[in-house]
């Protein structure tokens, strides 16, 4: 196989990263998951899991790095310049820089969600970030200051549980709402009474991705009717649906009809949806959410692809991939 037909795209969040490379006729050759990315949050830690997921995706594959002719990386957290001028330097040491293109996790889910280069993405995992573009190529960006002050994220919705525990502490195992919690965060983090989660809150870093990973479990809870999980996940989808209205209102979006395109775990249970679309429903008539066959990470890699002029049809990949 050519070697020009070679492409790695990635996907790094505050949670999950995911990595793949493919060829030119959209055929997936290796795909790898690791740890979160995102260079603001995990610094130095982040950009090591990044150059060992590429070194590990292009071993796999039994090639040479230098047969790869485009990396795309779609990171969380770029608006790091430090960060993101170190990780250059490390990219500079494989040879590869004018081979890659850096953009933000967003846009690489906005290019593959919204083909046309317009409309508006929601993402939501460990932290949330809200993206419009209108007509005249202006772009809107809602949210995405960090999973310390996206209210409503992953990681917010953990760590409000998490709090609602540590202040009930007393009163836990006679609250039919918020024993099922505790018994749900003792099983997600294995560990036994409160005092090994405030150990695990101290460490600040390591604990993101633990408390955001609570977010589906709590969800789950809350569709069954507990009532603490309840009003947290109403309070999400709340601020999330403030954030939407804010970035309808700067496209000047007049539609009673509004397209969304979604992107992230949270977004793909139909119960959270749902209650964003109960938030929304005295400003729209009719709500329409679409999500991508394929992740981000093949975003990023045609984008960067296309800078060398190699064209790779989105439809190519999905198809592989159904088949």
């Amino acid at each position: 196989m050519n070697k020009e037909t070679y492409i790695l795209g990635l996907d790094g969040g505050g949670t999950n990263t995911f990595g793949c490379l493919f060829t030119n006729d959209g055929f997936t050759v290796q795909s790898l998951y690791t740890k979160g990315t995102n260079l603001h949050t995990y610094k130095d830690k982040a950009i090591h899991r990044i150059m060992n997921l590429v070194i590990d995706l292009v071993q796999k594959s039994q090639i040479n790095i230098s047969d790869v002719s485009a990396f795309g990386f779609g990171l969380a957290g770029i608006s790091d310049v430090n960060q993101r001028d170190m990780f250059l330097k490390e990219l500079d040491k494989l040879n590869i820089t004018p081979n890659c293109l850096i953009l933000s996790d967003a846009e690489a889910a906005f290019y593959l969600l919204c083909p046309t280069g317009v409309g508006l993405l929601v993402s939501v995992g460990t932290g949330i970030i809200c993206l419009g573009r209108d007509n005249d190529s202006n772009t809107h960006i809602i949210a995405g200051k960090g999973y310390k002050k996206d209210i409503g994220s992953g990681y917010w919705i953990g760590n409000q549980i998490l709090k609602q525990l540590i202040i009930n502490e007393s009163v836990i195992n006679v609250d039919n709402n918020l024993k099922p919690l505790f018994e749900m965060v003792k099983k997600n983090f294995s560990i036994q009474n409160l005092n090994s989660i405030v150990d695990i809150l101290s460490d600040e870093i390591d604990s993101i991705p633990r408390i955001a990973s609570l977010a589906e479990s709590i969800i789950s809870l809350s569709e069954r009717g507990n009532d603490v999980a309840l009003a947290v996940v109403q309070e999400a989808t709340r601020h999330i649906s403030d954030y939407i209205l804010i970035l309808v209102d700067k496209l000047k979006i007049k539609n009673k009809d509004i397209i969304i395109s979604g992107n992230g775990s949270l977004l793909k249970n139909k119960y959270f949806r749902n209650l964003i679309n109960q938030s929304l429903e005295f400003d729209f008539d009719n709500i329409h959410w679409v999500f991508s066959d394929i992740s981000p990470a093949y975003g990023a890699g045609i984008m960067a692809a296309a800078y060398k002029e190699i064209n790779i049809p989105i439809n190519k990949i999905v198809e592989n991939f159904k088949n």
